[in-house]
């Protein structure tokens, strides 16, 4: 279910945002050329809605991107390709229109013994999630840092000091702490269970104010986020928080009725109150589902991000071996899938 990488470009605000270039004070990841605006603070939430830092709605147009360096597996096979690529790729999400990347870290990927096949010295890790960073946000594009596959709460939350501290005062990073918490990693009996999500996402979000953190938090729900229904019930303590609903066809052929009725209840209806997006969408978890399904969810995930508040969406992944990647690794150039999101997607929400 974990899989992600390439996707999205910069939201357009005529006459109000500039490109400009500023030294971002604090961490190496922080410096960067970057649009932003000479009004406003940050990204930030107000009721159901994503702003800009001009205020502006802001709509996700979104892909996993530079997928395995730094976590999910193969770092230094096709991971470290994707790295070596990663400036191609990026340049060719902003092109097709996406403005946000989400990048997949893992606190415990980042300190694997050098036994390990996917081992990458810390302060590598970091100097070239730092580049990485960098290179999305100087194309005018929103880094959501998606941090996951990491066993232990304790670890994830000295990771996310880290996170805050390096990457906080950058206006384009987005902190996710945990992917699919207690699903993809941690305690996997507890994959369904509201209270401890509670306590656990409330003491994460704690942690990353605690740090100086004061943009968006992208937050994932129980069930591998398919499930965010009982958010209401169960509160974070803090206003500036985006929820990410994952979802898959799971070997459907059709996005049917019944499918647009559970994703109702399970997390679009939400958009009324709170901000909502797909944080993660592909064509296979195993097993695959025919692009007929993705057409379908993605006409549902467009009117839905038109007419029903919904926050947006997040492909997975731009370049990966499985089913679920968006291009040809070696070449960069877009397959069926990464043309069904960029045609069904991105293109329809941009002419919004």
């Amino acid at each position: 279910m974990t899989l992600r990488r390439r996707l999205l470009i910069v939201a357009s605000i005529v006459g109000v945002l500039i490109l400009v270039t500023c030294g971002w004070p604090g961490r190496p990841g922080a410096t960067t050329t970057a649009r932003t605006s000479l009004l406003g603070s940050g990204f930030h939430v107000s009721g159901n809605r994503i702003l800009d830092p001009a205020g502006q709605p802001f709509t996700v147009k979104g892909a996993d991107a530079v997928y395995g360096r730094f976590a999910g597996g193969d770092a230094n096979g096709l991971g470290r390709t994707n790295y070596q690529h990663a400036e191609r790729d990026l340049d060719a999400l902003r092109a097709a229109g996406f403005n946000l990347v989400r990048l997949s870290i893992s606190a415990d990927a980042a300190r694997l013994p050098p036994s390990s096949p996917d081992y990458i010295p810390y302060d590598q890790y970091l100097d070239e999630l730092d580049r990485v960073v960098t290179w999305v946000t100087q194309r005018g594009m929103v880094a959501e840092l998606s941090q996951g596959e990491t066993a232990a709460p304790a670890t994830i939350t000295a990771w996310l000091a880290v996170l805050a501290s390096r990457y906080g005062p950058n206006p384009l990073v987005w902190i996710k702490p945990d992917n699919e918490p207690n699903c993809e990693s941690g305690d996997q009996s507890k994959c369904t269970d509201w209270t401890l999500w509670q306590h656990q996402q409330s003491s994460y979000v704690r942690t990353l104010r605690g740090a100086g953190y004061t943009g968006p938090i992208v937050v994932n729900c129980i069930g591998w986020s398919w499930d965010c229904s009982q958010i209401p019930a169960f509160p974070l303590g803090d206003a500036n928080l985006i929820y990410g609903a994952h979802r898959y066809g799971a070997g459907a052929t059709t996005w049917d009725a019944s499918q647009r009725a559970q994703a109702d209840r399970l997390w679009a209806d939400l958009a009324r109150f709170v901000p909502v997006i797909v944080d993660e969408v592909g064509t296979q978890n195993p097993p695959v589902s025919p692009l007929t399904w993705s057409q379908g969810f993605l006409a549902y995930v467009t009117d839905w991000v038109r007419h029903r508040g919904g926050a947006g969406c997040i492909a997975f992944v731009d370049a990966w071996s499985d089913a679920n990647t968006m291009t040809d690794p070696a070449t960069g150039g877009w397959n069926r899938w990464g043309q069904t999101f960029i045609e069904s997607y991105v293109r329809p929400v941009s002419r919004t």
